[in-house]
């Protein structure tokens, strides 16, 4: 690094191999894979970083490095034909099938991108965001059934998101799927009856087509967590679509009570219904 900053790369670039010879390791690769980027070396710098992950090292900041870098310098096919062998060496790494899935999508090659996304997700389901992403690669293949059903596990998670469940409901209505996604998540929730996820799923999509089956299952999401501000204020946003503006304000009362929703936010809302102005924020 001191040589690097006295312009002598040639000296730099030797220590750092010299750095690697000994006990190579994932650490010292995206070390020196910072220093190659650091010096507008950016095949040697993908080389490194991919040398990294296998190793076991990986952070979402390799992941944009590596993608940023491609998208630099249109090395889309040299930095997939180093991942191709990269996974010979390393089959079980989930990080390596996930970045070239990535870079499969991102040129437009949806099927690959799906297949790689398959393996990661078979070496690890937990990430909410590959499922995501290989509902995105079904959808542009038109394989409708299995997007769905990646759309479906991505708002199973915990960590699911009101965009999650959108995104659900969106493609159901664009593909017209809705009454087939009713019916998967319904069958879901005869197996699990208390997941709070698959509920709040069916209630946005019935939202779609019946409003008061959306209210019952924004009712039964309440009774599995009466603590929840959110679901409050799904319910209400429900209610005054329906017309109930005396419900919709006694909820988003109640989710303001909760403390857990921006108070102004809530309380303008609630009391546009009652036909008063908003607040003034008192700073």
């Amino acid at each position: 690094l001191l040589y690097k900053q006295v312009g002598k790369t040639d000296l730099a670039l030797q220590d750092l191999v010299t750095y690697l010879d000994t006990n190579p390791s994932g650490y010292k690769y995206a070390r020196r894979a910072e220093v190659y980027k650091g010096l507008n070396m950016p095949r040697e710098a993908i080389d490194d970083y991919i040398k990294a992950i296998s190793f076991g090292t990986y952070n979402t900041s390799m992941f944009n490095a590596i993608f940023n870098l491609c998208k630099e310098t249109d090395a889309y096919n040299e930095t997939i034909e180093a991942l191709d062998k990269a996974i010979i060496d390393a089959p079980n790494n989930k990080w390596l099938y996930f970045i070239r899935a990535s870079l499969h999508a991102e040129q437009g090659d949806q099927s690959a991108a799906a297949a790689d996304f398959t393996q990661a997700i078979e070496l690890d389901a937990t990430q909410k965001s590959w499922f995501d992403a290989r509902a995105n690669a079904y959808a542009q293949l038109n394989k409708n059934s299995l997007a769905l059903a990646d759309r479906i596990q991505v708002v199973k998670f915990e960590a699911a998101s009101d965009n999650d469940r959108s995104q659900l409901a969106n493609f159901c209505q664009e593909k017209d799927l809705c009454e087939r996604t009713i019916t998967q998540l319904t069958e879901a929730l005869v197996k699990e009856p208390n997941n709070l996820q698959l509920l709040l799923a069916r209630a946005r999509i019935h939202l779609l087509q019946d409003i008061e089956k959306a209210l019952d299952d924004y009712t039964k999401a309440i009774v599995l967590n009466p603590s929840n501000a959110r679901i409050y204020q799904l319910r209400a946003e429900a209610r005054k679509t329906s017309g109930d503006s005396e419900g919709a304000i006694a909820d988003y009362l109640q989710a303001i009570a909760l403390n857990e929703t921006d108070f102004f936010t809530a309380a303008s809302v609630t009391l546009s219904l009652i036909h008063i102005s908003e607040p003034t924020r008192p700073y």
